[in-house]
């Protein structure tokens, strides 16, 4: 009897040892891995990468690439100011040639000199202190709500000069590795920065297969329609050219001086990633008082002391270089390296592309090779909304995130449009509209689908993008600047997800977004949530010294894109005019020296 009962006991517990080790494989098994395919920075240049000790290439050590950034900036800065152009390009030759000679690819698009990128197999658990894979943005993914966590994280490294074909094909044998290794069905795909560029190409030459291996894939401020800044250098557009009047205006572009002036205060009054904010730090402190002193600071400069008018004086000198000079600038060693890069080309927008090619290759003589592998991704490129549908239609779950609301690097001849302040809108959520950046104008929806995709301030449609019901906007929040706590939950939500995602399904995340420096957190924007302050005289729902400059421009007679709700609200003595003491009180108010009686922050 006793003996009896002994076995009914250890088939008892063998039972619940079985069913426990079952549990604890199947809760394994449900935890679907994250691929992070990053961006440039996330993908080191080495030489000899296998080697014990290799050297970056890519960008290079610190001393030396302050070294060359500062040959190109004072080769400009010398050049400009003191007319010494000789001086000045060869000062800027050096430090081109020195970041990019050993990055050249052969004439049939490939690496050469033994450059290339290190493979990471394992997780990212294992590579905690490694500088060049744990970014701010990994480190947060791992600690966000809903996070697998850094021991089921990978990254895939890629060269990025190469064909994007190529490299989606590598990244195909990287999620079957991945797979094997975690036991998973499925891997998830998060696609940041120039790595939705490999994302796209992937699920383009993987059409019919991709669900059986993808679960969810991100696009995270990726340029899915191009990069304008790469269209303007690789047609040669990156230049300016001044009529006998001092009229300033690109070459091809119908730009004005005071247009690119004033694009150029905006791009530091946003400052996205704090480098003139830091400049102050040492004697503010890291508070809000640096923020608002470099604001005032060029308030001050552009209003005071005649901004406009240095800018203007600068574009002259700088276009006496471009006459005499200025083909320096595309030296063997730029062109060689931009013509030879298929990933360069990948990055070329639609409508750039012949202009391109015709500016990078005159003769035509490119090698068969290299013309298909960028023919080929053009059409890659082309087929990009279609290629997005066709994966959500197929069982991926596609979700794609744009920035809007800042002034992208006031260089190129798309400065009057709506970024992250590096990607244009319309190219990261693939073909949204957007008013021009700056601008008051009012934005109808274009696509009537039953729900309204216009952004509550009127400034963006999403209806026109591919995926009007997956693609969200985050307002004021620069480039993959997505770690702080609330950024890295919702891209964990997207990612960890048994379904598709829409901006419908959860009120914290709707489909615009806004994002608040000075609490470091994202929080959805709703028509209820942009209110009209008194103070905000550009009408852009906050009250900075941006308006300040605004009132002051008005008050002058020198503002002409007012409103009326941005008169109204630049009267702040409501006296029935803007004025100059208008002005001034908007100023005192953002260093922190008054208030606004109905101001509502």
């Amino acid at each position: 009897m006793k003996n009896g009962i002994k076995r009914i006991i250890s088939i008892f517990v063998c039972c619940m040892m079985f069913f426990g080790m079952c549990s604890v494989c199947a809760q394994a098994a449900s935890i679907t891995p994250i691929i992070y395919v990053g961006d440039i920075g996330n993908n080191v240049l080495y030489s000899y990468p296998n080697a014990a000790n290799p050297s970056p290439v890519f960008p290079p050590a610190e001393d030396e690439l302050e070294e060359r950034v500062m040959q190109i900036v004072g080769g400009i800065l010398y050049t400009t100011v003191v007319g010494d152009s000789n001086q000045g390009t060869s000062w800027m030759n050096q430090g081109i040639n020195g970041l990019l000679r050993d990055m050249i690819c052969n004439e049939f698009g490939e690496s050469q000199n033994g450059v290339g990128v290190n493979k990471h197999r394992y997780p990212l658990s294992n590579y905690t202190s490694q500088s060049d894979v744990m970014t701010d943005l990994i480190m947060a993914l791992g600690k966000a709500e809903n996070s697998v966590g850094l021991a089921h994280m990978y990254l895939f490294t890629y060269d990025w000069r190469l064909d994007p074909l190529e490299n989606a094909a590598s990244l195909q044998e990287f999620i079957k590795e991945v797979k094997v290794r975690e036991n998973a069905r499925k891997v998830s795909l998060l696609c940041a920065g120039n790595g939705g560029v490999i994302g796209n190409a992937y699920l383009y030459r993987y059409a019919d297969t991709a669900r059986d291996n993808v679960a969810s894939c991100v696009f995270l401020n990726t340029p899915l329609l191009g990069h304008s800044l790469v269209g303007d250098v690789m047609t040669g557009n990156l230049t300016a050219t001044a009529d006998k009047n001092g009229g300033i205006f690109d070459m091809y572009k119908d730009i004005t001086a005071v247009e690119r002036a004033n694009a150029l205060v905006r791009y530091v009054n946003d400052d996205p990633y704090g480098v003139f904010v830091s400049l102050f730090e040492d004697v503010l402190g890291e508070t809000e008082s640096s923020n608002q002193f470099v604001k005032a600071l060029v308030w001050l400069i552009n209003s005071a002391f005649g901004g406009q008018d240095v800018w203007k004086e600068l574009a002259k000198a700088y276009n006496d270089y471009l006459e005499s000079d200025g083909e320096k600038i595309y030296g063997e060693t730029l062109r060689n390296f931009m013509r030879y890069a298929p990933g360069m080309w990948a990055l070329v927008p639609q409508e750039d592309f012949d202009a391109a090619w015709g500016f990078l290759f005159p003769e035509d003589d490119a090698s068969d090779k290299l013309t298909k592998k960028v023919n080929d991704f053009r059409a890659v490129s082309a087929a990009t909304q279609q290629t997005l549908q066709n994966a959500k239609a197929n069982g991926v779950y596609v979700s794609v995130v744009s920035g809007y609301n800042l002034q992208i690097l006031p260089a190129g001849s798309t400065i009057n449009e709506h970024s992250d302040c590096m990607i244009l809108t319309k190219s990261a959520s693939a073909g949204a509209s957007a008013v021009k950046h700056g601008s008051q104008d009012v934005l109808q929806q274009a696509n009537a689908d039953g729900h309204n995709h216009r952004s509550p301030d009127h400034q963006i449609d999403a209806s026109t993008a591919a995926l009007p019901e997956s693609t969200w906007f985050v307002r004021n929040l620069p480039n993959l600047r997505y770690e702080s706590e609330t950024a890295a939950d919702f891209v964990m939500w997207l990612l960890t997800t048994g379904h598709q995602r829409t901006v419908w399904e959860d009120p914290d995340y709707s489909q615009y977004m806004s994002y608040s420096a000075s609490k470091d957190s994202i929080s959805p924007i709703g028509n209820e949530n942009l209110k009209y302050f008194l103070g905000d005289a550009n009408v852009d729902f906050h009250v900075n010294v941006a308006d300040a400059r605004t009132a002051l421009r008005i008050a002058v007679g020198y503002w002409q894109d007012e409103t009326e709700w941005g008169m109204r609200l630049a009267d702040v003595n409501s006296d029935g005019a803007v004025t100059v003491a208008d002005a001034r009180e908007i100023l005192r108010f953002c260093v922190g020296l008054g208030r606004f009686e109905n101001y509502k922050p």
